[in-house]
């Protein structure tokens, strides 16, 4: 993973989202270890 990724803008963050299907919420509130929306 490029370290540029962290610093990504929400706008590419929600691209990337789109590109993968995947919620952008998941990206923020998602927690990395149980997998539940906090």
């Amino acid at each position: 993973m490029e370290a540029g990724f962290v610093r990504a803008h929400p706008a590419e963050l929600f691209k990337l989202g789109r590109l993968l299907n995947v919620p952008v919420g998941a990206f923020f509130e998602t927690d990395p270890v149980s997998g539940e929306v906090r």
